[in-house]
């Protein structure tokens, strides 16, 4: 009998549907490739927004490295207690297992990180960070946090963080009142130095940031607001909204949407859209997108 009268009907069709499967993701490979390729380009355009997205990345990173080491604590009123509880919570907080060292000296805690990863999407962290604890007037969990040249998601930061720490009374939710006067730098390695207040209140694993500080750049000044800022298990942002304008930009300019750039982080994206809400041009000069360096 003839053998290719035995042969399947579908034996050449599946050769057939192969070779579509893999064009067709030949094709999306090909597809993702220019788009990133198309992205960048137009992200070159904007060092404003570029500048916008890196602040508050960075300082961002300060307040989710300030929880990581607080949610763990137990407040009261004993500030020996909880130095030791926050040292003890080291271990089951940032990996791998040994990434992190601490010393205790009365109510400080000096640690030393080296490639460690933790909650909020903190990546490759390494560098010396000092957490000390105090009780303020108000009797209140009081504390400040400080590094230099602290390597954490691919960018160097400086922490200068004074914070307060409550538990609401009723759904036990964990609210951070932080100060900042910390630092970065630009993707060009420009010195970047910011200064304001905002809080960071945990919801689940994720942590949500509302504030604004002002952010200075060699002799520039800028006005950053945030709002609903939300950091997760991603290296990028969850989710969130910035405003980022000149430092004569008024508080109610920047609710009325008036002035400076708008920009809009979704979905642990390293890519942010913008619109320039002092764009003369409404035929599309004054929108965009540009990248977030997140570290991942």
């Amino acid at each position: 009998m003839n053998s290719a009268l035995l042969r399947s009907p579908f034996s050449s069709a599946r050769p057939a549907a192969l070779v579509l499967v893999a064009l067709s993701a030949l094709t999306i490979t090909a597809c993702d490739e220019a788009l990133d390729a198309a992205i960048d380009a137009v992200a070159t355009d904007n060092e404003e927004a570029q500048n916008a997205v890196d602040s508050m990345q960075q300082g961002s990173l300060e307040g989710a490295l300030h929880a990581a080491l607080m949610d763990p604590v137990t407040l009261g009123d004993d500030v020996a207690a909880m130095v030791a509880e926050a040292e003890a919570a080291l271990a089951d907080t940032f990996t791998p297992a040994g990434c992190v060292t601490s010393t205790v000296t009365g109510p400080s805690a000096s640690l030393v990180f080296q490639d460690c990863s933790g909650p909020y999407g903190l990546l490759d962290m390494s560098g010396a960070v000092n957490l000390a604890f105090s009780i303020n007037a108000e009797s209140q969990v009081a504390t400040s946090m400080s590094a230099v040249g602290l390597q954490v998601n691919g960018a160097t930061i400086g922490l200068n963080l004074q914070g307060v720490t409550t538990d609401d009374g009723t759904s036990g939710a964990r609210t951070y009142e932080l100060i900042t006067g910390g630092a970065g730098a630009t993707r060009d390695g420009v010195p970047v130095a910011r200064a304001g207040n905002y809080t960071a209140v945990v919801e689940g694993e994720c942590l949500v940031l509302n504030g604004a500080w002002s952010v200075t750049i060699q002799t520039d000044v800028r006005a950053a607001t945030f709002t609903s800022f939300k950091r997760c298990a991603s290296a990028c942002p969850d989710s969130g909204s910035m405003v980022w304008a000149g430092a004569e930009a008024t508080s109610e300019d920047i609710a009325a949407a008036a002035t400076g750039l708008a920009l809009t982080f979704v979905n642990g994206s390293d890519t942010v859209a913008w619109v320039d809400r002092d764009a003369e041009s409404a035929a599309g000069a004054g929108t965009g997108v540009t990248r977030l360096s997140c570290g991942n």
